[in-house]
């Protein structure tokens, strides 16, 4: 019995585990983020809204304007 064969099984495996690795790289950077409220982030965030409108001012959070309403990617936000 040789040892080759083993060999070729764990290369074939390894290569397969990496293009899994890379594909759920590309399915998390394409899925949208889900986007919270100011009152939620603020929330998520330990701190008021007013200082999240605040750190809005001073682009120190990431935040998308949806209409005339602020919209927080949650992911992003780290609390502190």
């Amino acid at each position: 019995m040789s040892a080759q064969p083993n060999v070729d099984n764990l290369s074939a495996l390894a290569a397969e585990v990496k293009a899994l690795r890379e594909e759920i790289r590309r399915l998390r950077e394409s899925t949208p983020q889900p986007l919270v409220d100011l009152k939620a982030a603020a929330l998520h965030l330990g701190v008021s809204t007013r200082t999240l409108r605040r750190w809005v001012d001073a682009n120190r959070v990431p935040f998308r304007r949806v209409g005339r309403t602020l919209r927080f990617p949650l992911a992003a936000l780290n609390p502190r």
